[in-house]
């Protein structure tokens, strides 16, 4: 229950505070917690794009593994990290002792130059929020929710981040052809509501988009019907800001990591991509045929290894550049994005650097604008 209590405060604060799409994973056996918030800075709230929120049970198992198999992801994706150390209202102050000691050991070791405070005040909430992204200072708060202790310092904490995106670069990608990333999908009474973030340019009531990739690269129009911010009605939605959008038009073969994309983007799908890599744990050897669980982005989906150059295999601490097919539908791709994969212990993250284009079969969709 009360493990439960948390987890809905940080999904309500990541949700209207950060407005961005989240991975919530947790260990039933350890009753350990972890939360990644990928997100855009919101006009709304001072928030910021990036965040990481690492949560741990002191409880039971102190510092978990996975707590530090997350710490060293937040870490090579060099993003903001804060933790959050819950259940203190039944520790001895022994153990959030040690607990503390054990995450100032993690975060100080050689190479990681990171700097935790211990958040006991809203001084030290204020001073770590403005100073979030400035430096690589790593806030720790200690909570409970049955006491409630501590939660109106990270509340504080929250509504303090700086914004990552200023006016002008806003600005800017609202001039950009639009781009919605669809995170959830829901039918409610014969209607399609999709709900996720806008990357791009702005979307109002009764436009028409090109909803995709579908499984043979194709994209298909459709119409926005109505939209809703924080469950209010609303005739727009700017760049940075997540929305539900209800659509017309189509109503099959709609899953999560598809695309709402501008007409005038003219967006194609591909199932081959090349990225470079770097192998952050594997026991054996990775080889041509090794297949793993890519995120990009909203994307999720397993990819297959279908060629290494200048390699043939690949092992912990490995640099190099690789070729993934997307083992089931295509995805829709840009350069230069980031991605992580994963397969068991198996942990790696890179960057897009060619993407190889499927053709559309239904290429004179691009032209439904001009009809």
């Amino acid at each position: 229950m009360k493990i439960n209590t948390v987890i809905n405060f940080l999904e309500s604060l990541a949700r209207d505070l950060l407005h961005g799409s989240q991975v919530v994973s947790q260990d039933e056996t350890s009753q350990h917690l972890c939360i990644h918030c990928s997100v855009k800075s919101n006009p709304d709230f001072n928030s910021v794009a990036e965040l990481s929120v690492a949560a741990v049970d002191i409880a039971f198992s102190g510092v978990a593994p996975m707590t530090e198999e997350h710490l060293s992801l937040a870490r090579a994706l060099d993003v903001p990290i804060v933790i959050v150390i819950t259940k203190t209202d039944i520790a001895s102050p022994q153990q959030i002792q040690r607990t503390i000691n054990d995450l100032k050991q993690a975060l100080t070791q050689p190479g990681y130059k990171r700097v935790p405070l211990l958040i006991q005040n809203e001084d030290d909430a204020i001073t770590a929020g403005s100073n979030q992204l400035d430096n690589n200072i790593v806030p720790i708060f200690c909570a409970s929710s049955v006491t409630g202790d501590g939660l109106s310092l990270l509340k504080k904490f929250l509504f303090v981040l700086p914004p990552r995106m200023s006016n002008k670069e806003r600005e800017k990608l609202e001039q950009e052809p639009a781009e919605f990333q669809i995170d959830e999908v829901f039918h409610v009474d014969h209607t399609i509501i999709v709900g996720g973030l806008l990357t791009k340019g702005v979307i109002t009531q009764g436009t028409t988009l090109l909803l995709g990739p579908m499984d043979n690269c194709s994209f298909v129009p459709v119409t926005v019907g109505s939209i809703h911010r924080n469950k209010v009605p609303c005739r727009v939605v700017c760049a940075g800001q997540s929305a539900s959008l209800s659509l017309r038009g189509h109503s099959r073969s709609l899953r999560r990591g598809m695309k709402l994309m501008s007409v005038e983007a003219r967006p194609r799908a591909c199932f081959y991509f090349q990225a470079r890599i770097q192998i952050l744990h594997h026991s054996t050897s990775i080889c041509r045929g090794f297949q793993a669980t890519v995120h990009i982005g909203n994307v999720r989906q397993t990819a297959v290894v279908e060629g290494i150059m200048g390699s043939k295999g690949l092992h912990t601490n490995d640099h190099a550049s690789v070729i993934f097919r997307f083992l089931r539908q295509p995805e829709l791709v840009e350069n230069g994005a980031r991605m992580l994969f994963r397969q068991g212990s198996t942990k790696g993250l890179g960057k897009v650097i060619q993407v190889f284009y499927e053709e559309p079969d239904n290429v004179n969709l691009y032209n439904i604008s001009e009809r």
